[in-house]
């Protein structure tokens, strides 16, 4: 994906994901983001990057011990009411 201004283009890969649902690991620019914070950041790909998931078919640790719990301010409250209940059992 080219993205405006940026030096080079975003590449996402995650070869096998069509079968392997299963987020191995990842890394940005060959850099492995860490499995406690799961997190890429606009900073990390805004000029570009290479962003590489190993996938896998089984049940993986990477990325597991993190928990998401939703704020309310994400929930909206003018949201419609099938979105927010669907958003609560995140």
């Amino acid at each position: 994906m080219h993205l405006p201004g940026a030096a080079r283009p975003l590449v996402v890969t995650a070869s096998g994901a069509q079968t392997k649902v299963y987020v191995k690991s990842l890394t940005v620019d060959g850099v492995p983001v860490d499995s406690q914070r799961p997190v890429v950041t606009h900073a990390q790909i805004a000029n570009g990057a290479d962003v590489v998931f190993e996938m896998s078919d089984t049940p993986q640790a990477w990325g597991s011990a993190t928990i998401y719990t939703p704020s309310e301010s994400m929930l909206g409250k003018a949201a419609d009411p099938e979105i927010r209940a669907e958003r609560e059992e995140l």
